[in-house]
């Protein structure tokens, strides 16, 4: 081989050297690129399950809220006919024990 062809030949190495260090070069920032496309759409992804995920637990936290105040206005509703039936049955024990009375009275009178 002569001195001009190993000449050639590094030059072409040379060259092919670059070429290779291009291309990792150009690997590596379309690898880095992917990677932040790929962050990128997780955040979003992410940022939406998160959205859903609130919007659902304010939507079970209405039902469960309307379920407790129905809950309630029945709770009330019987307490309130349960105190009209004591406060019936105290009114008609009181007459009983006032006519008791008044025949006592009465009775004692004759």
């Amino acid at each position: 081989m002569s001195c001009r062809s190993i000449s050639t030949a590094i030059s072409i190495l040379e060259d092919f050297e670059k070429k290779i260090d291009e291309i990792l070069s150009e690997g590596e920032d379309f690898r880095r690129k992917i990677l932040e496309v790929a962050e990128e759409e997780s955040r979003k992804i992410r940022e939406k399950i998160v959205s859903e995920i609130r919007i659902e637990l304010d939507n079970l936290l209405r039902n469960i809220e309307g379920e407790v105040q129905r809950e309630a206005e029945q709770l009330l509703k019987k307490a309130d006919e349960e105190a009209k039936r004591i406060k019936d049955r105290f009114h008609d024990k009181i007459n009983e024990i006032i006519n008791q009375v008044l025949k006592i009275l009465l009775e004692g009178e004759s």
